[in-house]
């Protein structure tokens, strides 16, 4: 794809956006960055400084690059001093140079409103890099793999997806984590050989998430044998029981929110927009919605919410109560 000159990177997958810029920086300035590159940490008070790098000649290369960092001053809360954002949109009316101007916003929510946006809108690309989906995890895993002399079954690929805790709600992993993980279970294996579920299983830690969607899937499943051997097992593992209350609370107030909304007739997408769900987790939780029944959901979340309280005021141990709403779900 073509892209303007000026680029506004936005988006939450660090791995995507750094790969970009690396490209940007191969294809126009490999060998010379020296003299082409500029790294801004800040726009604040210097503008002017950034104008005269971009509109002097590129040093044997056919573009100078310059990278501002810190881009704030595009969001709801924080602003350019007056002077130098209208330096800044004079610089852009008017420029005569064709250099690259990339504005990093990592994890960054840019205000739509804002003229100074528009203004980038307008004559630049806004580039986005969401995190992947299932899917395009599966795929990049599967790829990484090969790429270092490892193959992976399309089933396989699919469960490290599920447990790695890179889809989890609110997850903070980005691809960086994931790769960790990839050359985790590269350095187990051998060069050749199909990394398995075993392979897996030893070598990469289930997310804390996961585990709570195993957890709950017991709990509608009414198994309470071996939902209490998962909560054994957790807090062994030095996970709280206060921790592990909140991950169960929050998950049947999801459950609780899908089960209202779907009650209101509307659609998947609005659902899970509402929900801040991927389509992973948000269909993993309509079917235990189906296994435990509306019913089910709403007295275990009213459960979570009375023993909440109790535990605050000192009139409940709260793994006491994780235990109680575990036994709670088979009557």
């Amino acid at each position: 794809m073509k892209y303007k000159d000026i680029m506004v990177l936005t988006g939450d997958e660090l791995f995507l956006i750094d790969h970009f810029i690396s490209n940007i920086r191969k294809q126009y300035i490999s060998g010379m960055e020296d003299m082409n590159l500029h790294k801004a940490e800040t726009i604040k008070g210097n503008v002017e400084e950034l104008a005269n790098f971009m509109n002097t000649v590129p040093f044997l290369v056919e573009k100078k690059v310059l990278i501002i960092e810190n881009c704030e001053f595009l969001t709801s809360k924080k602003s350019l001093a007056a002077d130098d954002e209208e330096k800044l949109m004079s610089y852009i009316d008017n420029r005569k140079d064709n250099n690259i101007m990339i504005f990093n916003c990592y994890n960054t929510k840019l205000d739509s409103r804002k003229k100074l946006f528009k203004k980038l809108n307008a004559s630049g690309s806004i580039i986005d890099f969401p995190k992947f989906g299932m899917n395009e995890l599966k795929s990049w895993i599967t790829t990484y793999l090969s790429g270092n002399s490892r193959n992976i079954k399309d089933s396989d690929a699919f469960y490290l997806t599920e447990i790695i805790g890179y889809l989890d709600y609110e997850s903070l992993m980005n691809l960086y984590d994931v790769k960790n993980e990839l050359n985790k279970l590269i350095g187990f294996t051998e060069k050749g050989q199909k990394v398995s579920m075993d392979d897996i299983n030893q070598i990469v830690k289930p997310s804390i998430e996961n585990n709570i969607f195993k957890l709950v899937d017991h709990i509608c499943e009414g198994d309470t044998n071996k939902a209490y051997e998962m909560v054994v097992d957790m807090i062994e593992n030095n996970v709280a029981a206060q921790y592990i209350f909140h991950m169960i609370a929050r998950h049947y107030r999801l459950l609780l929110m899908i089960v209202a909304m779907e009650q209101d007739a509307l659609g998947q997408d609005e659902m899970m927009k509402s929900t801040n769900l991927r389509s992973y987790a948000f269909n993993k939780m309509r079917k235990q919605i189906r296994m435990a029944g509306d019913d089910k959901i709403r007295e275990i979340y009213e459960m979570c919410y009375t023993y909440d309280k109790r535990s605050k005021v000192g009139l409940l141990d709260i793994e006491a109560g994780v235990n109680m709403i575990i036994s709670a779900a088979k009557k």
